[in-house]
């Protein structure tokens, strides 16, 4: 069994800061009444910082939400007429997550179509009137007397995956004036929102026009966003300093990025590959989730939306089944690592033999508390000895055998002032709160 000795430094990590970078495709459904304040409280106790929502008609069916056919259903009528928008079921849904903190990222654009038709992601032919809809649907939400609801506004993300046939029926250079009449139009009487996309699947060649159209239109984005789907841990990170390095090429030092979509890949889509299945349903998801958000914590341009919440698909936090309601892993791992991310603001320094496949994070409470985050990824046994002094310490874990994420296991410091904390499945997460 491998050993790795881990010792906390008394000062924090130079100053540095932990960042809550998690955000969430989609908030609690409204398809069923009766599991709303369940939903609620799972999602609450997330403390994610933004939720954007995507296929959200897909975890709502027979629910018109988000999506701009939904809302402005008919696109030769006059889009200046309040009457032909229909806003009601995605007012009900928004409902959910108004009067809260939580920042709202509006995605303008449709949910995947899987049919061979392509209807719904054909861009229109009046691509003015079509941003000016989108304006519409931003003005009715950014202003509370409109929709009645008080909502933190604060993004705007046009289209998603125009790189992906499957929701974009059109090419770069059309995306391209999309997003170019909508960042005109929203810029000009919401110079607050941040407006950005295009939330590509990875098509760089895409991205760079992209870029070089907006810089000469003078539309630049304030955030870029693409999707990440793998099982490679340390892809993520990587992804972003590639992206960095391309708008730093571009002059852009301040435009953000943003992971607009993320959870275990592969990209190869054949949802009857048990390769693809594997680890959703134990705690390599878990594992997964918290190594990757602690890789970005050094990539100070970047924040994450977590694909998805509710649906009862295996990309969701949770398992639904009739009247049945079961949290997978990867719930269970964001939640150990918002323990961090959400509640420790000052990051502590570590000293550790160096080890594969393993990722810590360590912080301090407002309270005091000190919290070092464990994630193991495809691991083999190794036991951790940690040196905290003279304290006792409560463990909580998520692992293939068991999920500990509220009550704690007790562990007591040696003589030397270490504690040693066991990894005896392939995947694992681990907190120990001192």
């Amino acid at each position: 069994m491998e050993s790795v000795n881990v010792e906390l430094c008394t000062k924090s990590a130079n100053n540095k800061k932990i960042r809550n970078i998690l955000g969430m495709n989609n908030s609690p459904r409204i398809k069923s009444n009766a599991k709303i304040p369940l939903e609620k409280e799972y999602f609450e106790k997330l403390r994610i910082k933004c939720v954007r929502h995507h296929d959200a008609a897909i975890e709502n069916p027979s629910f018109e939400l988000i999506d701009i056919h939904r809302i402005f259903p008919f696109a030769h009528l006059d889009e200046n007429d309040d009457r032909n928008y229909f806003f009601d079921q995605t007012d009900d849904y928004l409902a959910l997550i108004a009067d809260t903190d939580i920042e709202l990222e509006f995605r303008l654009g449709e949910t995947i179509d899987h049919s061979f038709c392509a209807r719904l992601i054909q861009p229109w032919e009046d691509i003015n009137k079509w941003a000016r809809v989108c304006k519409k649907i931003i003005d009715h939400y950014k202003k509370s007397e409109k929709c009645g609801l008080k909502l933190n506004l604060t993004r705007v993300c046009v289209w998603e995956e125009p790189d992906n046939h499957r929701l974009f029926a059109g090419d770069v250079y059309q995306y391209c004036a999309l997003f170019s009449a909508v960042y005109k139009l929203v810029k000009k009487e919401y110079p607050d929102i941040s407006v950005g996309g295009p939330a590509l699947m990875g098509n760089i060649d895409f991205l760079k026009i992209f870029i070089e159209t907006a810089i000469k239109n003078d539309t630049v984005p304030d955030f870029i966003s693409f999707n990440v789907y793998t099982r490679s841990i340390d892809y993520m990170a990587r992804a972003v300093r590639e992206r960095s390095e391309i708008l730093n090429s571009f002059g852009l030092y301040d435009t953000k990025l943003e992971i607009s979509e993320w959870h275990l890949g592969p990209l190869d889509w054949k949802l009857n590959d048990n390769a693809l299945i594997e680890g959703f349903d134990n705690a390599k998801s878990a594992a997964y989730c918290t190594y990757s958000l602690t890789a970005l914590q050094d990539e100070e341009r970047v924040e994450t939306a977590f694909y998805y919440a509710w649906a009862t698909s295996i990309w969701s936090v949770s398992y639904v089944n009739n009247l049945a309601f079961t949290l997978r892993p990867a719930y269970y791992g964001l939640l150990l690592f918002q323990r961090l991310g959400a509640e420790c603001a000052d990051r502590v320094d570590l000293n550790f033999d160096e080890c594969a496949n393993v990722k810590f994070l360590a912080g301090k409470t407002t309270d005091g508390k000190t919290r070092l985050l464990i994630s193991c990824y495809e691991k083999e046994e190794t036991e951790f000895k940690i040196k905290i002094g003279k304290s006792d310490a409560t463990l909580y874990f998520v692992t293939d055998e068991e999920c500990n994420t509220e009550i704690g296991k007790y562990l007591k410091s040696d003589e030397s002032g270490n504690v040693v904390v066991y990894h005896k499945c392939e995947n694992g997460v681990y907190l120990l709160e001192f």
